[in-house]
């Protein structure tokens, strides 16, 4: 269950889950653009225009950006997508009291194909949810 993503969708009155993908690392925060999926690590589905009419043959993820730290702690990637169309995923804290690493404590701007990474913020200690960018 914590390696897996799902598709809640209602038929015939009841609610049914579809997983969309499995094998990942605790997979959390989704984003859609022009209706493709985009989850960190970060994974894009690619060819998914139409990925909700497509669910019972999902096409498969292909990472587009994976430089990030495996922290327990804060280790979760929540996304939203910018109004200048980029990703934008916070890279938490690894602890609560320190002096973060380099690495972590900030918020990362992504160009939707994975290119282009650069950090749009410093001193985020865990942003939970959503990066709040709309």
């Amino acid at each position: 269950m914590l390696d897996k993503v799902y598709a809640v969708v209602e038929k015939n009155g009841k609610r049914e889950t579809k997983i969309i993908a499995s094998g990942l690392d605790r997979p959390n925060g989704l984003a859609f653009t022009r209706a493709r999926s985009i989850s960190p690590k970060a994974l894009k589905f690619p060819n998914s225009e139409n990925i909700e009419d497509n669910l019972e043959n999902p096409p498969k993820p292909v990472v587009i950006y994976s430089d990030f730290l495996n922290h327990q702690s804060h280790g979760w990637k929540f996304m939203a997508l910018g109004p200048d169309n980029k990703l934008y995923v916070n890279v938490g804290s690894p602890c609560n009291i320190c002096e973060p690493p380099a690495t972590n404590g900030h918020l990362r701007r992504i160009d939707l194909d994975g290119s282009n990474a650069e950090i749009a913020a410093r001193g985020v200690r865990n942003s939970v949810g959503s990066t709040g960018t709309r």
